[in-house]
């Protein structure tokens, strides 16, 4: 800020002006008393400056405050720390809040009262002394001010960049030469999961499967010998069961408080969503295959399927061709079901949702099932109703031919398919939704692709469960948004 005496030059505050002020200081020290109760009975007055005072101790240590500030004022010395103190006041303004507009009109009080002491007291000098406590009083009004603004604008910016950083979605830590956590953005919970971090080591604030994968103890040390930074691009773990993936910035500061600084940002989400993109254009790129192949099966299958039938009319019950024909038609049949099925995959979904009773649903479906299907729970899902009847046709078809029986399980936005067979084969348990994976001798593979993409059209999803609730076979959870 301006220097002081630049502002004492400004104003022409002179040696002259100092003598007066410290010869006037006995004639004035009887009546500070009386100021210091008429300057807080006026701040009382007015709900701008009332609002500071919380207590009676508060009050009583403003008014030795400023009885102390209006001999010094007027006593001098007018130096260097003179002015320090003055700064600290426009500091302490900042702390409680007190507008700096204030400033100038409690200088106008002070500059009135002292003036009628002068005129009272000393009424030959009484003009020299209003001049020069105006000019001293307009000296410390400017430093105040001044001070005041530069601090309001430093708290200002920190409390921006506190808001920028406590809002980052990244994990920071500032790491001490003795490997302590000294200070750090607002924690993931996902991440440290309540775990103590200022005074930490790092080590054991950080999951240590992180620590391991990342083999971050070396990354430290690399670092801190060769005075460089350390980038680990990915890293793969698993924390909590759940596999996730960061990248993570060992950065070495030359600094005296901080040595290492760790930026750590989780990729997980991200790496998800780009693999869903990238299996969207693969699936849309195979659709678009499937159905050219499909359109172009159909019509000559129509036709083969047709010379079968004729053929096969023609001849006795007992022609022993007769049988090649059935099975020929068989055949015939079964790739015209996987040209449906084609045709099927590659068309658009388009959903027409509402609020949908998922028990009511799924009791229908397990009456056109042929077998033994158990119906529990309750709930309801915005869905389509016809894209969630295929979808459980479909799991309980493939619930009941893998096993004896299969149970319908609702929730709320939820329905579980679980069946009692021998469960998903742990080799394509990870491929299960893509196209044209399958267990079965007999089937596309097609169906469990479908199904999904029929879920996600309505903004929900199907997954395969970890385990079912009956402990074997297997368990398929549908998703669907609450009403």
């Amino acid at each position: 800020m301006t220097d002081w005496r630049e502002l004492v030059s400004y104003v022409g505050f002179t040696d002259e002006d100092r003598d007066l002020l410290t010869a006037f200081w006995p004639i004035a020290e009887p009546h500070i008393p009386d100021v210091v109760d008429d300057f807080y009975a006026r701040v009382m007055r007015h709900p701008g400056t009332r609002r500071i005072i919380r207590d009676d101790a508060q009050m009583a240590r403003l008014r030795r405050s400023m009885a102390h500030w209006l001999e010094e004022t007027l006593r001098g010395p007018h130096d260097e720390a003179y002015f320090q103190r003055r700064l600290r006041v426009g500091h302490r303004h900042v702390e409680v809040g007190l507008p700096p507009r204030y400033v100038s009109t409690a200088m106008a009080v002070i500059v009135e009262r002292m003036s009628a002491i002068a005129f009272a007291e000393r009424p030959e000098q009484a003009f020299a002394i209003s001049e020069a406590v105006h000019r001293i009083t307009t000296v410390d009004a400017a430093v105040m001010t001044a001070s005041y603004m530069e601090q309001h604008e430093l708290e200002q910016l920190r409390s921006l960049q506190d808001l920028l950083i406590s809002r980052l979605p990244v994990t920071v830590l500032l790491v001490d030469r003795d490997d302590r956590v000294i200070s750090a953005t607002r924690p993931s919970y996902r991440l440290f999961e309540g775990a103590r971090l200022l005074g930490a080591r790092w080590q054991e604030a950080l999951p240590p499967a992180l620590v391991e994968a990342s083999e971050l103890d070396e990354a430290v040390h690399r670092a801190r010998n060769g005075n460089r930074d350390i980038c680990l691009l990915r890293v793969d773990t698993v924390i909590d069961g759940v596999e996730r993936q960061f990248r993570i910035d060992v950065v070495f500061l030359a600094h005296e408080e901080a040595d290492i600084l760790l930026h750590i940002e989780e990729l997980t989400d991200a790496i998800e969503l780009e693999g869903r993109v990238q299996r969207s254009e693969a699936l849309a790129k195979l659709g678009e295959l499937s159905a050219a192949v499909a359109h172009e099966l159909r019509n000559p299958l129509a036709g083969i399927s047709g010379a079968v039938q004729v053929l096969s009319g023609s001849m006795d019950a007992d022609d022993r061709r007769k049988k090649i024909m059935d099975k020929v038609q068989g055949q015939i049949l079964r790739l015209n079901r996987l040209v449906t099925e084609l045709l099927a995959f590659a068309r658009p979904v388009e959903a027409q949702v509402g609020s949908l009773d998922l028990r009511a649903l799924a009791e229908r479906v397990a009456e056109l099932l042929p077998g033994e299907v158990e119906v529990r729970g309750e709930g309801r899902g915005v869905a389509d109703p016809h894209l969630v009847e295929q979808i459980l046709l479909n799991l309980g078809a493939n619930g009941l031919a893998a096993g004896t029986c299969c149970s319908f399980i609702i929730e709320e936005g939820a329905v579980l398919v679980e069946d009692d067979g021998p469960g998903v084969d742990p080799k394509v348990r990870d491929r299960i939704f893509e196209p044209f994976v399958t267990t079965k001798t007999q089937g596309t593979g097609l169906g469990l692709a479908i199904s999904r993409k029929a879920a996600q059209a309505m903004d929900g999803d199907l997954v395969l469960a970890d385990e079912p609730r009956g402990g074997s076979g297997a368990c398929f959870r549908l998703t669907l948004p609450r009403p």
